[in-house]
């Protein structure tokens, strides 16, 4: 694995526990999501479900979304430090999550951050690096699975596992989360996406269905 790796899969792992500790709801919404809504964000276009609401992360509010992640979970505090890098370089790129249909007390949820790559990044380091920031957090007798995944000449490696991460009253919750991330040119991408143990099935029917859409400008 390349050694000059780790720092950029901190700043993944940073940002999926920064939307599970913003996976608390505080209200839900009536309708159900029947249609999805594209997200033409100035770097990339998404589609989401219809009931999901989305923040453009360089804006102000990333700063109170922060503070909100790190009172909620215990890692996500324990990380404030890579959360606070990747807000200085304006790597979080977007926030998402679902209004209805709440299971659990936990919203569904999904993030992209881009960072910037050097020539001698290589998509299998930082798949190996994110595979070896993830496996102590690990839900018993769960494991790390991989496969590629081809999208309009990328390739993306796509990873999806189960953590056990921790409320900041100190109760545990296993979240199921599928993250993709590929590298093209001088951009490395990853799109997050996390949702309860219980539903790891659906947040990867979200999560593949989002990436067929997900269009690098």
């Amino acid at each position: 694995m390349n050694p000059r790796l780790p720092r950029p899969a901190i700043v993944i792992v940073a940002a999926m526990l920064f939307i599970t500790g913003c996976g608390k709801p505080q209200q839900e919404k009536a309708n159900a999501a029947s249609q999805w809504q594209t997200v033409d964000h100035a770097e990339f276009t998404l589609k989401l479900p219809k009931d999901w609401e989305f923040t453009d992360l360089n804006s102000p509010d990333l700063d109170e979304r922060l503070d909100e992640a790190k009172k909620n979970s215990q890692e996500v505090s324990k990380l404030s430090d890579s959360m606070n890098e990747v807000r200085r370089k304006n790597q979080f790129k977007l926030s998402a999550h679902q209004t209805t249909d709440i299971q659990e007390g936990f919203r569904e949820n999904m993030n992209v951050i881009i960072q910037d790559a050097t020539p001698e990044w290589k998509l299998d380091g930082l798949i190996g690096a994110l595979k070896s920031s993830l496996s102590p957090m690990l839900a018993d007798g769960e494991s790390i699975q991989y496969k590629s995944v081809s999208l309009g000449g990328d390739t993306f490696g796509r990873l999806s596992y189960k953590l056990n991460v921790h409320d900041s009253d100190g109760a545990q919750r296993t979240v199921a989360y599928v993250s993709f991330s590929m590298i093209r040119g001088n951009k490395a991408v990853t799109l997050t996406f996390a949702g309860p143990g219980s539903r790891a099935e659906e947040v990867g029917k979200i999560a593949d269905a989002c990436l067929a859409t997900f269009k690098l400008k």
